[in-house]
Order: structure tokens, then C-alpha cells, then sequence
């Protein structure tokens, strides 16, 4: 495990501020969750990356729906992005992008609870700005999708999110999602 995410006392504090035990997912409480955030937040490679995406993935949504354990997971992504390496932070962004995508109503929602993706999307607004010097940085397509549902959801930020979307189509970095960053900036409140 990399230094610094399992002692990191940001990361710790948000994981024990939880009752995990007290949230349902899809296989069963969240009680593996909290070793699941510090796994990918110090994922140093692509393949222990891919299995901390798992690890999460599956318990906390399922074909999009989410079950109520997305709400303080989001709390600990966002707090685990600013330390993970590349490789785990990538995933990171990968699972917000589900969370933010999420459905909250939804026929499993007796058996995993309701989650509110408003407040989750709200939680990723207050963080913008890393994921727009992300997409700038690397071209990140979740960045992208997070940000349109952040304009979607959440009051004030649009004029943000369409002024990021229009740097970001001029730069190199983002020049392989350029069609995705067109599609969503089609897609953002106010433009049909």
C-alpha cells in the first residue's frame, strides 16, 4: 500500500466519520468499504486499480442503480483523489463518474436504500475546479461527464462547466474526446 493513504489523516478522518456497517449495498452492509477506498487510494498500478474499481463497483451500483452507501463513498473519493497515484486516481474519477450518472430511484431500492445522487453531484460541484484542471491535464472523459452532471444538478455552476468545455476543446490534451466534449456541452442545460 502506498504511504500516506492509510495513515493520511484526511482520508481517515472522513472513512471514520461513517457507521458503515449502518448502509446497505448490493451484497450486503458497507462494512468493506472503507478497506475498499484505501486500496484504490493508494492503487499504484493499473491492474490494482482495476480490482479497487471492483471492489467498489459492484457493491455500491449495479447497471447504473445505486444503493445509499454512494453518498458517504463520495465523501471518501473525493477526499482519496488528491492522494491516490495515477492509477487509483484514474479509477477514482472513473467511479464518481458512475456515482454522478447514477439512478436513485429504482427497483432495488427496499434491499440497498436510496441514495441521493443530487447530493453526491453537489459534493463532486464543490470540487470542480480539480476535475476541470484534470480533463485540461489529461483528457479524462469522466471529468467530462462528471462536470455536465455537476451543471445538471446543481445551481451556478453551468457558466463554469460550458466555460471548461470550451477551453477544453481547444487543447491538445483533450483532442481524442473532443466529439465526447461536443456532445456534452450539446447536452448541458440551457442549449437545446
Amino acid at each position: 500500500m502506498r504511504p500516506g493513504a492509510e495513515t493520511d489523516p484526511n482520508l481517515s478522518a472522513e472513512l471514520a466519520r461513517h457507521d458503515w456497517t449502518a448502509y446497505r449495498t448490493f451484497t450486503g452492509d458497507g462494512s468493506k468499504l472503507p478497506a475498499a477506498i484505501l486500496a484504490l487510494a493508494a492503487a499504484e498500478s493499473d491492474e490494482q486499480a482495476l480490482a479497487g474499481y471492483w471492489r467498489l463497483d459492484n457493491v455500491l451500483a449495479v447497471d447504473g442503480r445505486l444503493s445509499e452507501a454512494a453518498v458517504p463513498v463520495t465523501s471518501c473519493l473525493l477526499v482519496a483523489m488528491d492522494l491516490a497515484p495515477p492509477p487509483g486516481r484514474k479509477s477514482i474519477l472513473d467511479l464518481l463518474n458512475v456515482i454522478a450518472s447514477g439512478y436513485e430511484e429504482h427497483i432495488d431500492n427496499e434491499v440497498v436504500g436510496r441514495a441521493s445522487v443530487r447530493t453526491c453531484v453537489e459534493m463532486m460541484a464543490a470540487r470542480r475546479d480539480v476535475f476541470v484542471e484534470e480533463l485540461f491535464a489529461s483528457g479524462n472523459a469522466s471529468c467530462v461527464d462528471i462536470l455536465l452532471m455537476c451543471a445538471v444538478h446543481v445551481e451556478g455552476v453551468l457558466g463554469d462547466v460550458e466555460r471548461a468545455f470550451d477551453v477544453a476543446l481547444s487543447l491538445p490534451s483533450c483532442l481524442s474526446i473532443r466529439e465526447h466534449i461536443e456532445i456534452a456541452r450539446d447536452d448541458l442545460p440551457g442549449r437545446a
